[in-house]
């Protein structure tokens, strides 16, 4: 990681990843909440914030191969190879945000001793059940014809595709279900990572967007910002907001 001369501020000070938020990412839906929040929080010179592959935008095809062998890995049990892998893929990030982080929180636990995990249960007004019902009538058809065609490509080795079959295969070892697009997957998730959390002793907050800044910034120790929590808003308007209002 880049460092300026100058002592590192608290916030992004310290060994190995210190925040993970590791909530089940919940397509198409979700945009990168929680990393466009700390992408307004953190100083961007410090280059402490790992790209989340949950977001469009920053996702990248580098993280997606990684993280693939990372998912073949523990299909094969190799914990010494897969940790190594995931050394690799988050590097000197201090924070680290939903994909590809919330599939590895218990080695994550294990590797990075000082490490707080944040839950993003997903709102509670508009939750996993309200979504899919709207993706049943708006999104389903279409990201299951995307889905299809990724997989039937795999065979071209796109990293995409692979991943895509990587990511299925590993969902279904984990939680019993094929698919990120299966209603019943984020309750499993959200259960696995409370039960990782306690039996690692690890800080575990959970948060959904419907909380806002205090839960968050409180659990953080940081000063909230002068700046209404909108996850409505274009999360890059959002983040620049953010940056401004503790400037």
């Amino acid at each position: 990681m880049k460092r300026k001369p100058s002592r590192c501020p608290h916030r992004v000070s310290g060994s190995g990843v210190l925040v993970a938020a590791v909530g089940m990412p919940d397509p198409p839906f979700d945009a990168g909440l929680l990393y466009h929040a700390f992408e307004g929080l953190l100083p961007p010179a410090y280059e402490a914030l790992m790209p989340s592959m949950a977001d469009g935008e920053h996702g990248t095809s580098e993280m997606k191969r990684v993280t693939s062998i990372a998912m073949g890995l523990s299909e094969r049990g190799d914990q010494e190879d897969r940790r190594r892998t995931l050394r690799s893929l988050f590097g000197s990030y201090k924070y680290i945000t939903e994909a590809p982080a919330c599939f590895f929180v218990d080695d994550i636990c294990d590797m990075y001793p000082n490490v707080r995990l944040i839950l993003n249960t997903r709102s509670a007004k508009k939750g996993p059940s309200h979504r899919h019902e709207v993706k049943k009538l708006f999104g389903l058809p279409m990201q299951a014809a995307t889905h299809t065609a990724d997989r039937l490509n795999t065979a071209t080795g796109s990293k995409r595709a692979v991943y895509t079959a990587c990511r299925d295969r590993f969902l279904q070892m984990r939680y019993g279900v094929s698919s990120v697009h299966d209603h019943r997957l984020i309750k499993r998730h959200n259960a696995w990572v409370r039960a990782v959390a306690k039996r690692k002793n690890v800080e575990l907050l959970e948060w959904n967007e419907d909380d806002g800044w205090g839960p968050l910034c409180a659990f953080l120790g940081w000063e909230e910002p002068r700046i209404a929590f909108e996850p409505s808003t274009s999360r890059k308007i959002v983040s620049k907001a953010i940056r401004f209002a503790i400037s």
